[in-house]
């Protein structure tokens, strides 16, 4: 049953929604009424209520007033707001202050029922939930090292060579390896049950506890990884938990490899996600070289031609260009630039585009000549 408190200053309606509707069938219990904000809070002070029902023009204190108020002192109550004024201000005030329904006068008692009733189905499952996480709390707050590998032992749930994977993959530093077994660990799980809670939490618990045996985690980050792991398979929220060890563990991974190799991590994952590319040339993403309608195959080149294209690679000894032709010509060192160059990158990288003079054509061998520094002055 829930405990109910009714203010309006009409004393005649007061009465009459006190004592002429079967609140008992609807679950709840009258426990007081007031006719101002003011005697509602001295109520709620002296007598704790699950619902208020209040109408909003009132003296000394108004309805809204009076919500603003109840929700700083008694967060836990539910607020329902009556008014004979159908002002879409006065809405938009309630919600602001989070109350939970609207009802206008003259009260339909239909209306009533529907909005009453769904209030308190709505605060009883708050409720369930509540006592359930409690409960689950206090037996997931015992699942830690040796009591969570008893757990799932007895449950036959325990798949200690998973386990043992993920705890080597994260002191080899492979990431790939990590990303895979997490994966498995989650489809031990489909449902959010109680019983699943409690794999998924011993399962979290075993392997923290591992990896910090391991030196892989420090105890403050053990027990910082099962909380908030533990808060979100209670809150129903497996993904998060699962996401949130996750990371943690990719992430001490990934460090692990990048510094065996002496790189930075984000250099390391641009590198693993190259690779994960193969056959993919980077350099395909260059402008296109601008084409000239005449030059479409090497047998077209002719010594003397100048043509625009792209630099596709940069060399010791030279650089290639794209010159639309299926086929790179090479500008060598010394025909880069007027000024001496140690290397081809003091001049020019991949991607510029730049024009070039044909020098000489061997189709037979596919070699293109090219010059940059003869190009003639426009």
């Amino acid at each position: 049953m829930l405990n109910l408190i009714i203010v309006d200053d009409d004393e005649a309606l007061l009465e009459g929604l006190s004592t002429a509707v079967d609140w008992e069938s609807l679950g709840y219990c009258v426990r007081g009424t007031a006719r101002n904000g003011k005697e509602a809070l001295c109520v709620l002070e002296a007598c704790p209520c699950d619902v208020l029902l209040t109408d909003i023009r009132m003296g000394q204190m108004d309805g809204l007033r009076l919500a603003e108020e109840v929700s700083k002192r008694f967060a836990d109550v539910h607020v329902v707001i009556m008014s004979a004024y159908d002002d879409f201000s006065y809405a938009q005030q309630a919600i602001r202050l989070g109350v939970d329904d609207y009802l206008l006068k003259p009260i339909d008692i239909t209306q009533l029922h529907a909005v009453m009733n769904k209030l308190s189905e709505m605060i009883l499952t708050q409720r369930r939930r509540a006592e359930r996480y409690h409960a689950l709390n206090r037996q997931v707050e015992e699942l830690s090292g040796r009591a969570a590998e008893e757990y799932l032992r007895s449950s036959g749930s325990l798949n200690v060579g998973l386990i043992e994977y993920l705890v080597k993959a994260v002191v080899l530093g492979n990431v790939e390896s990590v990303q895979k077994n997490m994966l498995r660990l989650r489809e031990h799980v489909h449902d959010v049950g109680d019983g699943s809670i409690l794999f998924m939490v011993s399962t979290i618990n075993l392997l923290l506890v591992r990896l910090e045996s391991a030196g892989e985690l420090t105890q403050e980050q053990t027990q910082q990884l099962q909380r908030e792991g533990r808060d979100a398979l209670l809150r129903g929220s497996p993904d998060e938990a699962m996401n949130c060890i996750s990371e943690t563990l990719e992430r001490i991974a990934a460090e692990k490899a990048a510094e065996a190799i002496g790189v930075g991590v984000p250099t390391l994952r641009d590198i693993a996600k190259e690779l994960s590319k193969p056959g993919r040339d980077p350099r395909d993403e260059l402008p296109a070289p601008i084409l000239r309608t005449d030059v479409l195959d090497i047998k077209d080149l002719k010594p003397g031609m100048v043509l625009t294209g792209t630099v596709r690679n940069v060399i010791d000894f030279g650089v290639f260009v794209d010159i639309g032709v299926h086929q790179d010509g090479l500008v060598h060192i010394s025909q880069v630039c007027n000024k001496f160059i140690k290397h081809p990158s003091e001049a020019v990288a991949v991607g510029d585009v730049v024009k070039v003079v044909v020098l000489d054509v061997d189709e037979k061998k596919h070699r293109i000549s090219l010059s940059m520094k003869q190009v003639p002055e426009e």
